[in-house]
């Protein structure tokens, strides 16, 4: 997938658009490409995903408030793994994997829960591949819009 439904979180289409915005002609945009004052509204719904390959795992380079929030700790550090157990045998896996591997983008509106104090809640979740040789994917500039908080 390289574009997004057309009913999504407005949020979601503001950082894809702004994603779409830093993006060279050739290849993918990279760290050095995103600017956080340029999204600064949404840096509570904003997470960065350090990507490490064979085997493929994510860490957690920065999360904002309404992550940290909802998780009920911080998470910055933490592999993805133990953030949300069973991630890896999850039917989200294979599309984050493709992501990763192959630089599409990756939406996802589900029910979550990463938090056992929460119940489940419905949020939607947008990885966005980054690639300092704008080719092989390092980082992903990620977004969730939590839309039921119980």
């Amino acid at each position: 997938m390289n574009s997004l439904p057309d009913a999504c979180a407005p949020e979601i289409t503001e950082l894809y658009n702004y994603w779409q915005s830093i993006h060279p002609k050739e290849g993918l945009p990279g760290r050095q490409h995103f600017d956080p004052l340029d999204v600064w509204k949404l840096s509570p719904k904003i997470w960065m995903l350090d990507v490490m390959h064979d085997p493929l795992t994510l860490t957690v380079r920065r999360a904002g408030m309404e992550i940290v929030d909802f998780t009920g700790r911080e998470v910055t550090g933490l592999d993805m793994a133990d953030l949300f157990p069973g991630i890896k045998s999850s039917d989200a896996w294979p599309s984050i994997a493709k992501a990763a591997e192959t630089g599409v983008i990756y939406f996802r509106r589900a029910k979550t829960m990463s938090n056992p104090e929460k119940d489940f809640i419905e949020s939607e979740r947008l990885y966005l591949p980054l690639a300092a040789n704008g080719r092989d994917v390092d980082m992903f500039l990620n977004i969730t819009v939590y839309l039921k908080f119980r």
